[in-house]
């Protein structure tokens, strides 16, 4: 399977694909970081194994064909995918999928009817974790919420990161809550994304004057 997509959705029922990750670099020890970033938790949840990857909204025909709303960066990306699951429990096979007017026509095994196929709307289609190969400088941005925005003009943490929004045509943007439970938001690209630390859970950025205050 080849990866297409560079972002994704979330929190609206879209949590999923990748995220740039930013340069990795090691910012001492777990003591001096829990002294600099107060609101980092002592056990960081652990990462979901499947992630909602799609919406079931329609039927298709007479054969069973679902229509799915892709929840990817590109609805091609779930095209890529043998196996989905409806829950954790209840994978299901693909055995043909395409794009059509930015939705998925899709048929899975055992959906063979309209009736079978009207069942199934409003479902979730998640993916497996362990099924996408990420590369090196991506993440799920699942991964990264909640994590602690530490803004390197001000220096000090200002909040978490509560979403990744992603209808800006431009770039995307996080909606960080901060200490006094204000929503600001900043974009996430250079020069004001700076770094993502995945292994304490930081987001570094660098912010201008009047984005966050």
């Amino acid at each position: 399977m080849r990866l297409r997509a560079l972002r994704a959705e979330n929190r609206r029922g879209a949590a999923i694909f990748c995220y740039m990750r930013g340069e990795l670099r090691k910012n001492g020890s777990e003591r001096a970081m829990s002294a600099r970033f107060p609101n980092l938790p002592e056990d960081k949840p652990m990462p979901k194994q499947f992630l909602e990857a799609g919406k079931i909204v329609g039927t298709h025909g007479i054969r069973g064909d679902l229509k799915v709303q892709s929840w990817c960066d590109s609805p091609e990306v779930l095209c890529d995918f043998d196996t989905l699951y409806l829950d954790e429990k209840t994978p299901v096979t693909v055995e043909k999928a395409q794009v059509h007017k930015n939705i998925v026509l899709m048929h899975l095994e055992g959906v063979d009817t309209p009736e079978a196929a009207e069942a199934l709307r409003g479902r979730v289609l998640h993916i497996d974790r362990e099924d996408v190969e990420l590369p090196e400088d991506l993440v799920f941005i699942q991964d990264i919420l909640g994590f602690s925005i530490f803004d390197r003009r001000l220096a000090r943490e200002i909040g978490c990161l509560r979403d990744v929004l992603t209808d800006n045509p431009a770039h995307d943007m996080y909606e960080i809550k901060t200490g006094d439970g204000r929503l600001v938001y900043v974009p996430a690209a250079k020069p004001f994304l700076q770094e993502i630390d995945m292994e304490q859970g930081v987001i570094y950025i660098e912010s201008i004057e009047g984005l966050v205050e």
